[in-house]
């Protein structure tokens, strides 16, 4: 078994022998590896989608450090052939936020690395150059987590945006895959705006709130192919 994670690196221990870069995509340019590799990202992802849906969904658990760096991806052989199934895992966890209340869930601990975190989050962050540390602006008021984890929703659609623009030039972008790919990080990076008032009065008058689909919603749009 092979190993390595979603950033552009190599993989570890006999990766270079085995798959010649040890990297999970094939860096050639011909239409028909390229359509490959779409293919193989959309089966990648889906499988990350449902693991984070279940993280989220199932056992109420706020990753709160996605990237690229941190999803594993192991290789396995498909039998005697050359073809390998790609296995993603989620790691580290030390910033890990259980919420059972079935509510948003405040806490002071700033997450995510700044490409990965949120808009909303990331305003209201500050930098302490005494203690050369992250806080945020309203502390001792800690950050209200959303009982929808979408914080981690972003941060696996800019995760999904990061892998696409890195490896743009070795993937069929007109493929069903790509395109699916490339449509649902822009949703899950994006903020849709819902009425947190019934009030009919004209802007600035209206009051909105950020909100994002959640893992939940996501899947009942993902069928892995």
């Amino acid at each position: 078994m092979i190993e390595t994670d979603l950033s552009e690196g190599k993989g570890e221990g006999k990766a270079e022998e085995e798959k010649g870069k040890g990297d999970f995509i094939t860096k050639k340019e011909d239409p028909q590896t390229k359509t490959k590799n779409s293919e193989k990202l959309y089966l990648l992802f889906g499988k990350v989608i449902i693991s984070i849906a279940e993280l989220n969904g199932k056992l109420k658990i706020l990753h709160g450090d996605i990237r690229p760096e941190n999803i594993m991806i192991k290789f396995n052989r498909i039998g005697d052939s050359s073809d390998v199934d790609l296995e993603p895992e989620i790691m580290n966890f030390d910033l890990m936020l259980e919420n059972n209340s079935g509510q948003d869930l405040f806490d002071p601990t700033v997450r995510y690395q700044f490409d990965y975190r949120s808009p909303e989050m990331s305003e209201k962050i500050a930098y302490s150059s005494s203690s050369r540390t992250y806080y945020f602006k309203s502390d001792p008021l800690p950050f209200k987590f959303s009982q929808d984890f979408v914080e981690d929703v972003y941060a696996l659609g800019k995760t999904i945006r990061t892998v696409l623009t890195t490896y743009e030039k070795y993937l069929d972008t007109q493929f069903y895959g790509y395109k699916f790919l490339n449509s649902i990080s822009d949703g899950m990076t994006s903020s849709r705006f819902h009425l947190s008032s019934p009030q009919k009065s004209t802007p600035p008058g209206m009051t909105y709130k950020k909100i994002r689909p959640n893992m939940k919603a996501l899947l009942k749009s993902f069928t892995l192919a």
